[in-house]
Formats: C-alpha cells, structure tokens, sequence
C-alpha cells in the first residue's frame, strides 16, 4: 500500500513540480526534501528488489548558483538512502554533473551489468555566476557578520 501512494506520489509530483519521470530515471530542480524523500522512498525499494541494481545521482549547478549547492543537493540524497534507507553505499554513487541553467537532480537506476550513465551538462563554465551564499550570523550588537 504504502508503495503504491509512493508511485502515486511521484506521478502526481511529475506533473506538478516540473519533473521527468520515465522507468529508472528522474529529474527534478529545486523541490522541497519531502518531495524529494518520496521519490529517495520510491527508489530505495527499486533497490531492495533487485540487489544487482545501483543508482546514480548527478548534480547539476544552475547558471546563477550558490558555492557548493548541487554537491550538498547530491550528498544528502545519498546520506538519506544510505543512512535512513540502509542501502549499501557501492550501491549509490554521486557525480557532479556540471552546469545547467537551473539547478537539477538526475536520479538513474541501473543494472551493475549496463555502463553507468554520463551527466550531460547544458551551460558552459564561462557564463555561470558562482555566489557565497553561506549562512551569516548576527552578532551580540545584531550585526550580520559571515561565518569563519
């Protein structure tokens, strides 16, 4: 049951947030993690089916991006499928996938057997902004100074 509201879930995020959905492959941009878990969910039990399958995630940059942004989006994917789901960590394995014009999330899910998939990138480094966008911090006199 709980499976069935899963992929429930995933169509109706497909259509709704902008995502790509097709058998063993989804893209998504900036959602919220709920969102995010539902399909994490979705793709965890797609493991636990079949114990030959792995799943890649690639992390794509916008054009206008914070400093590390895609790589946090991609590590925390697969922290939650490791950490909270108990997939074997060889079994999720994360790629940079460069830039594109917003930022974007491939998950793959594929045979060990087949080639691993290549990220395809859409924007060319010269024309990407990087921003500092970590958190400030006020101090005792309510100044925002920046993190050290």
């Amino acid at each position: 049951m709980k499976l069935a509201l899963t992929v429930i879930s995933l169509l109706l995020l497909a259509g709704s947030a902008g995502a790509q959905h097709t058998p063993g492959y989804v893209e998504y941009g900036n959602i919220r993690f709920r969102d995010e878990k539902a399909m994490l969910d979705h793709y965890a039990s797609q493991l636990r089916l079949d114990p030959d399958t792995v799943v890649y995630i690639f992390a794509f940059s916008g054009r206008v991006a914070c400093m590390g942004e895609a790589k946090a989006r991609a590590v925390r994917a697969r922290n939650y499928l490791v950490k909270k789901q108990g997939i074997m960590p060889e079994r999720v394995i994360w790629k940079d996938g460069g830039l594109r014009e917003n930022l974007s999330i491939e998950l793959w899910l594929r045979p060990r057997s087949e080639p691993a998939p290549e990220p395809t990138p859409t924007v060319d480094p010269a024309y990407a902004t990087l921003k500092d966008c970590r958190r400030r911090e006020r101090s005792q006199r309510g100044r925002l100074v920046g993190r050290a």
